[in-house]
């Protein structure tokens, strides 16, 4: 079902956020969060109006990360690194969180996904995309929050 919520939210969406978005929530069960998101990495699809829901759960998923199977994280962190480049309303917070709360490896798990869309990108997105991360590292750095 997980990797079929796009499907759900457009048929009956109060009741997908009410019956399977929770399931993707490890504080309400941690096991069942990561058979959701195992199946979610498994051929779900994402847009802004899915994140809207699943993205809080996303941020409560990628501190046990290493919990998961490694291909389940792989597809994780594929999706943090395509919400990155292109997202319009989640990029920013993704950053955020990984900026003053992401770890050593995540931050090696992420690169090695950021550098895989970076390389279907044509030169005028990277230098866009370098950009804008460079920015956003120095801003964080000269308001002294943790990088």
């Amino acid at each position: 079902m997980a990797s079929r919520l796009h499907i759900f939210l457009t048929i009956d969406e109060e009741w997908s956020k009410q019956y399977l978005i929770c399931l993707f929530d490890p504080t309400v069960d941690k096991e069942m969060a990561k058979k959701a998101w195992n199946g979610f990495a498994y051929g779900g699809k994402w847009n802004e109006r899915i994140l809207e829901s699943l993205f809080p759960k996303l941020l409560l998923i990628i501190p046990i990360d290493n919990e998961l199977n490694t291909q389940t994280q792989q597809s994780i962190y594929q999706l943090c690194a395509s919400l990155l480049f292109y997202s319009t309303e989640f990029s920013e917070p993704l950053r955020n969180y990984f900026f003053t709360t992401g770890n050593e490896d995540q931050f090696k798990l992420l690169t090695n996904e950021l550098s895989k869309v970076l390389e279907q990108l044509d030169a005028a997105a990277i230098e866009q995309a370098w950009g804008e991360w460079l920015y956003n590292y120095l801003r964080y750095s000269l308001n002294s929050q943790i990088v």
